[in-house]
């Protein structure tokens, strides 16, 4: 690649080695998010994933970007399933950041131990009368 954004055969780059003209197989790109995503074992793999996929310099993202640079006959079926792509994403992320959240609130509270329902410590009622 030389110059920048353009290749040696003077298309447009959608993503870096994605000519405009093959755009990346946005099937392909959602399966690897969901992959991703479903394989996060812990909230810091899964906001590594949420960047890798749904970032500014996502595949998704650059694909969303290129849309006006496309022809208008395949503006609306790119525009479609790429937003239908991102969708799907996000709400995955959103269901695995629940799961996620809810598995670390249960280790934190098995680790402390502290059983929040029992009495505290008695609070004396009243005080001694001054005479």
């Amino acid at each position: 690649m030389s110059g920048g954004s353009r290749p040696s055969g003077g298309t447009a780059v959608l993503y870096p080695g994605w000519p405009v003209s093959s755009q990346p197989d946005i099937d392909s790109v959602q399966s690897e998010a969901l992959a991703a995503i479903a394989a996060a074992d812990d909230l810091a793999a899964l906001e590594e994933a949420r960047v890798r996929h749904t970032g500014r310099k996502s595949v998704l993202a650059a694909t969303l970007a290129s849309i006006g640079s496309l022809p208008p006959e395949q503006r609306g079926p790119v525009g479609k399933a790429a937003n239908l792509a991102r969708q799907a994403v996000e709400a995955a992320l959103a269901e695995r950041q629940q799961k996620l959240d809810a598995q670390e609130m249960g280790a934190r509270l098995a680790a402390e131990r502290i059983d929040i329902s029992l009495p505290g410590d008695p609070y004396p009622a009243g005080a001694v009368h001054i005479v």
